[in-house]
């Protein structure tokens, strides 16, 4: 298990390409282990429904991330943290380009 230690400056590397949560889950897990949406949901204990709606790019939610990676061996902090930089550069691309109008003191 590796430990990480959270700076309040931390950043991620602009060169490890962007993948949302809903990405990672169908093209690393649900098809190289042939997994069906209702397999994976009676493995996790996530409704079919709701496994759907995270697949067409829903956020997911800590116990979302607590059941994924109990069912499929991974860490819950990985799918927080994809979830976190897809947002965090979602929201970047669609602010304005003058910045948020925050000042630091």
């Amino acid at each position: 298990m590796m430990l990480l230690s959270i700076h309040p400056q931390l950043r991620i590397d602009d060169d490890v390409p962007l993948r949302a949560p809903a990405t990672v889950l169908q093209l690393d897990h649900m098809i190289p282990e042939a997994l069906t949406v209702a397999q994976l949901a009676r493995r996790s204990g996530i409704p079919a429904w709701h496994l759907h709606r995270l697949l067409t790019g829903q956020p997911l939610y800590a116990e979302e991330a607590f059941r994924l990676a109990a069912a499929l061996h991974t860490s819950p902090l990985y799918w927080l943290m994809l979830q976190a930089r897809h947002d965090l550069e979602k929201f970047r691309r669609e602010s304005m380009p003058g910045g948020l109008g925050v000042h630091s003191t």
